[in-house]
């Protein structure tokens, strides 16, 4: 099964065999990541994300481009187009839907374990302003909601009388972000 890792770095992978190829393709593989997280987009919005200063015909041409050179190397079904909308194919798990997903769950423990750190941690892919600005954004929310689930997770623990699992989850997370003050305050009260 194809899996698309955005936490904690970028790697893709059709089953156990990872598509490191896409690592020198970083335009196909930002257009890739962003459709994948949007979960579905438009042609004008990946366009207007990866190619802002393009006129329109050439940012669809390249674009048209980008999607034909993703399918030649992932597959046909990897990306799918339906009209002027783009989406990645449902079979292709990506660890941000199933992360997401397990907040609304409130499996705050699973959701716990699947971070395995920031959207995109040390990755760089293109040149373009709006694609950094929607990278942070996407960053910044997924961040947030990760310290919601482990707060929540903690809690949870705590309230079953688990003192061990609350520290693991405030240690564990403290070490994803030693900047992370209220971690390492809980950690220490754990203690």
């Amino acid at each position: 099964m194809p899996h698309l890792y955005l936490l904690g770095g970028l790697r893709a992978f059709d089953g156990e065999r990872e598509l490191a190829s896409l690592h020198a393709q970083k335009i196909r593989y930002a257009a890739l990541v962003f459709v994948a997280a949007e979960g579905e987009t438009t042609r004008d919005a990946l366009m207007g994300v990866l190619w802002p200063d393009r006129e329109p015909d050439r940012a669809r041409h390249t674009l048209n481009q980008t999607v034909y050179e993703l399918r030649k190397t992932l597959g046909a079904d990897w990306v799918q187009t339906t009209g002027d909308r783009l989406s990645l194919n449902p079979r292709i798990t990506v660890d941000t839907r199933v992360f997401e997903q397990a907040v609304q769950r409130d499996e705050y423990r699973t959701a716990d374990d699947l971070y395995r750190g920031d959207f995109l941690a040390g990755t760089y892919l293109v040149e373009s302003q709006p694609f950094e600005e929607w990278s942070e954004r996407q960053r910044a929310r997924l961040r947030r909601l990760y310290r919601k689930c482990v707060r929540e997770a903690m809690r949870e623990a705590s309230s079953r009388g688990d003192a061990a699992a609350a520290l693991e989850i405030a240690s564990a997370a403290a070490e994803l972000d030693p900047l992370d003050d209220e971690m390492q305050h809980e950690r220490i009260r754990l203690v």
